[in-house]
């Protein structure tokens, strides 16, 4: 049996994340109407089980491992086997499962033959599942209003029609031996965006932490009740295959902010996405889960307020206000670059999978950033990793990067073209066109439901004159609360009506709020993704695709562009330049010891030249004390200056790399993040370091 398989029976058996989706508890196994339902009932954090805790899993375990979220750690475990709960007709088995906390529901499960089969619920979430009648949580329910309180199912279902059940699965990749290699660089004006690598020996872990119910229908629960295992259910791979692509924190700062900057509608999406999320935390800046279920509250409120015509309060009346100004803060900056590698992730991995022909669940991915805590830990890195869940892989990303490094960079560029574009017409316009539309789309309806269509139009005009809107569940939910009777054929009409209006909140909650493979929550989805964002953000970047080279000439100071080439450099840098200052061989020797860089100087051996004396000597020291990293090669009758950094990036021009050259003369300066231009270079200069002779 592979390590990595989870099984249940002998009949049953997946494997990697398939088993995760298979086997997630709470999940229905098996089911013969009318005679028994088979599921998995695991112990679940912060919950008392009565009568007893059900066995659910060996005690024995084929791997254990541990993971961290803040200073609480969490064990993960890969039974020998997981037995499955079975509720026959006419038994007596039952286990409720009871929280105190009331901080995001449920707080009450029950699963027995009577629930299972004829259950009800509270359509708020707080009871999930019983067999009773009268609400088991009326005595300490802070929701109640009257009795029989009117969120309380009037007539059950079956558990089977209720409730889309799928797990909260973590991820967490580790790369001991940093062993990702360049493949390419992309460019943001004359600075590296980001950078391309791919590994084969990655490492990769996923558990299910968490069990989502997500209602199949609007209407039974206007929630998406979560809860969260005692212990992790999962496995650890090795030998992955995987790409990154990480980004350089103060280029991609500067490229959101003059996307913001310059359109002031992706910037009031995401100033309301901030106030809502992140707006008075108690902790401090770090994109932290479980935010959205305030955030929510907060969104419902103004929506209450909007479609009521209250007098707002002042938390309101700051959030609109402030959605209105467009301002844009450092802050702000911040959040909207992990918008991005959110959305970025969900786009990259999708777009792959419908490249290759594969299924989602294939190739996973997992994000880094400073300012989000979502895997225990704030890393220092920008990233997103995308890998495929199998030892050894399946081929997908390694056919794809060697397709890159064979100069098909037009693959690449179709991938992210075909992605703006789709965000653009199937997201984007459409919600426009819906929101522009909504009143005359309703005008039929105006006769015999106006005060339905009335409530509808004044709840998406509750953020005025800017073109944003509420999520449209706090648009149901308010209207559900202003009107809180309403028959089935209201219920019907009102889903219908509420159809013609855009459902893209940004982000659409339906490839996002429901996205099994998102390492979010979903009651935090909507906020944590922008569509508006992304797909300017992918049209640069295409264009920038296209055009990897960036000439600039007759212009002085080339010192910029030669640090932010060097600061990015992690395997190799060969230069050459007839001259060298001392200054720029202190700052290849640092770099060199800092990343234990292979520096390579082809130069000329001018000793006449006072400055260039100076840098010989100090080559001469350099590569005695550290020959395998450190070379410097002479020829005669040398005038091209460039400088390669990883094979992917290039700097050359008119200047030699002196202080006069970056810092004084006037000078013709390249950027070339082609890989023609890259690959054509590197091949010169090995011939040309093949001639040279070994600096003495």
């Amino acid at each position: 049996m592979r390590p990595d398989s989870l099984p249940i029976r002998k009949k049953l058996r997946r494997q990697g994340i398939q088993a995760l989706y298979a086997f997630t508890p709470f999940k229905l196994l098996r089911v013969k109407p009318g005679e028994f339902y088979s599921l998995i009932l695991a112990s679940i954090r912060y919950f008392n089980v009565s009568p007893s805790k059900p066995v659910w899993k060996t005690k024995g375990h084929r791997a254990t491992f541990h993971v961290y979220f803040g200073e609480h750690p969490k064990k993960v475990v890969l039974p020998y086997k997981l037995f499955p709960q079975k509720f026959r007709r006419g038994g007596k088995d039952r286990y409720t499962y009871i929280k105190e906390k009331w901080r995001y529901p449920p707080t009450y499960i029950e699963f027995s033959w009577d629930s299972l089969n004829s259950g009800y619920y509270c359509r708020l979430g707080w009871v999930l599942l019983s067999s009773q009648p009268k609400c088991p949580q009326e005595a300490n329910c802070p929701n109640l209003k009257g009795s029989p309180c009117p969120y309380y199912s009037k007539k059950p279902l079956p558990y089977s029609n209720l409730f889309n059940v799928y797990p909260r699965i973590r991820r967490e990749f580790i790369d001991e031996f940093d062993s990702f290699q360049p493949v390419l660089a992309i460019r943001y004006e004359d600075k590296p965006l980001a950078i391309l690598r791919f590994t084969d020996r990655g490492s990769f872990r996923a558990f299910i932490d968490g069990v989502v119910f997500s209602p199949k229908s609007g209407w039974t629960m206007l929630v998406k009740p979560i809860v969260f295992l005692e212990q992790g259910l999962g496995f650890e791979i090795n030998n992955v295959h995987a790409i990154e692509l990480e980004f350089l924190p103060e280029t991609l700062n500067d490229f959101i902010k003059n996307i913001l900057v310059s359109n002031v509608d992706i910037a009031r999406w995401i100033i309301l996405k901030y106030k809502l999320y992140m707006e008075n935390s108690t902790k401090d800046d770090i994109v932290r889960e479980k935010r959205g279920v305030k955030a929510f509250e907060k969104l419902d409120k103004i929506t209450m307020q909007a479609i009521q015509e209250v007098e707002p309060n002042k938390t309101v009346i700051k959030i609109i206000k402030e959605v209105q100004s467009g301002y844009i803060s450092s802050e702000l900056i911040s959040f909207a670059s992990i918008l991005f590698l959110h959305s970025l992730a969900h786009i990259l991995k999708n777009a792959l999978a419908l490249e290759f022909g594969c299924d989602v669940e294939d190739i996973d991915y997992y994000i880094e950033h400073p300012k989000m805590y979502a895997s225990g830990k704030s890393p220092e890195k920008i990233r997103i990793v995308l890998l495929e869940t199998a030892i050894g892989g399946f081929g997908y990303l390694k056919n794809f990067v060697e397709s890159l490094r064979a100069s098909k960079i037009d693959l690449l560029e179709r991938l992210i073209s075909a992605a703006a574009s789709s965000l653009r017409k199937c997201c984007e316009e459409r919600a426009d066109r819906s929101l522009r539309n909504l009143e005359s789309e309703l005008k039929s309806f105006q006769e015999n439901y106006g005060e339905l269509t009335n409530l509808i139009l004044k709840a998406y005009n509750s953020f005025p004159n800017t073109g944003v809107y509420p999520h449209i569940n706090s648009i149901r939910r308010a209207i559900a609360e202003v009107a809180s009777e309403f028959t089935e054929e209201e219920r019907s009409v009102l889903d219908d009506l509420l159809a013609r209006g855009p459902h893209c909140w940004d982000g659409c909650q339906l490839c996002v709020m429901l996205e099994r493979g998102c390492n979010f929550l979903p009651f935090d989805q909507p906020f944590l993704v922008s569509e508006r964002l992304s797909r300017v953000a992918l049209e640069k970047i295409s264009d920038m695709i296209r055009n990897p080279v960036n000439p600039s000439h007759l212009r002085r100071g080339v010192r910029k562009e030669f640090e932010n080439i060097l600061s990015v450099a992690k395997d190799e840098i060969d230069l050459v330049s007839p001259w060298i200052s001392p200054e720029v061989v202190d700052s290849l020797l640092k770099r060199s010891y800092e990343k234990h860089l292979r520096v390579r100087i082809l130069t000329t051996a001018d000793t006449t030249n006072k400055i260039q004396a100076q840098s010989l000597e100090k080559l001469v020291h350099a590569t005695k004390e550290n020959p395998r990293m450190f070379q410097v090669r002479t020829m005669e009758e040398l005038h091209a200056k460039g400088m390669l950094v990883d094979n992917i990036i290039l700097l050359y021009g008119s200047f030699n790399f002196t202080t006069s050259g970056l810092d004084v003369n006037i000078e013709n300066v390249v950027l070339d993040f082609s890989i023609n231009g890259t690959k054509k270079f590197q091949s010169t200069f090995e011939e040309l370091w093949e001639k040279a002779k070994p600096l003495t």
